[in-house]
Parts: structure tokens; C-alpha cells; sequence
């Protein structure tokens, strides 16, 4: 007879193999595409599903935007947040670059006035607001 601990153990396991096989398998899948997005955690997302992932390497989103900003592929957060603050007047929380349906876009996270929190989806290249949840 297996104990219970035993049985989580072994269930952990089985679904730490799982995840493993997940990444391998969409890492392979990210260059096949000729689509590079780094290795690793840059592939992750793809795995499970999600809409948006890392826009370049996932070695640091700050050194990942910086080097966008600085080529000219997006505008900088110093750029979008005035936008962003006139539409959804508030504190700035976070912020984030990614891609999200084929495009780059920052993910803006805000703290009304009211104390409710939004996200907002703004256009990196054309500082337009995308939308707002």
C-alpha cells in the first residue's frame, strides 16, 4: 500500500515530467517555425496556450526593451505612459513589453483613482490604447 505522501510525491513527479516534455517539445516548435524568440522561458507560453509571450530573449525584459526602444521597433514607456495617464488618470503600477497578436505591445498596469486597478493594452510602435480591462 502507498502511502499519501508517496502519492502526491509520485503525482508531482509525473507532472513535473509533463511540463518538462511541454517546453522541450515548444522549443522545438519555436525554431521550426524560423521564429526565434530566445530559448527557454521564451518559449514556455507557447506551450500552455497563451495569447501573448516574451518580445525578444528572456534574459532581461529591461535590457529586452531598452534595446527595442533604442532601434526604433517601439516607443518607450516614457512615451506611452502621458497617454496612457490622460485616458486613465491613476498611479503607474507595472508595465511590461511584449508580443501579443503578432504585434508588440506594453502592458500597462494602473492603479485608478478610485482604487480599482486596470490593465491597459497599448500599441508599443504607435503609442494607440488597444484596449483596457
Amino acid at each position: 500500500m502507498i502511502s499519501q505522501s508517496t502519492y502526491r510525491f509520485m503525482a508531482k513527479a509525473a507532472q513535473i515530467a509533463l511540463l518538462a516534455a511541454a517546453f522541450a517539445v515548444s522549443a522545438s516548435a519555436a525554431r521550426a517555425d524560423g521564429v526565434s524568440f530566445g530559448s527557454g522561458a521564451a518559449a514556455w507560453p507557447r506551450a500552455q496556450g497563451y495569447v501573448s509571450r516574451p518580445l525578444y530573449d528572456a534574459r532581461s525584459d529591461q535590457d529586452n526593451a531598452r534595446n527595442a526602444v533604442k532601434a526604433g521597433n517601439v516607443l518607450s514607456l516614457e512615451q506611452i505612459l502621458p497617454r496612457v495617464r490622460a485616458r486613465f488618470p491613476g498611479q503607474h503600477l507595472d508595465s511590461r513589453l511584449i508580443q501579443a497578436g503578432g504585434r508588440a505591445v506594453y502592458k500597462v498596469k494602473m492603479r485608478m483613482n478610485d482604487g480599482s486597478v486596470k490593465i491597459i493594452t497599448v500599441d508599443a510602435r504607435s503609442g494607440k490604447i488597444l484596449g483596457a480591462r
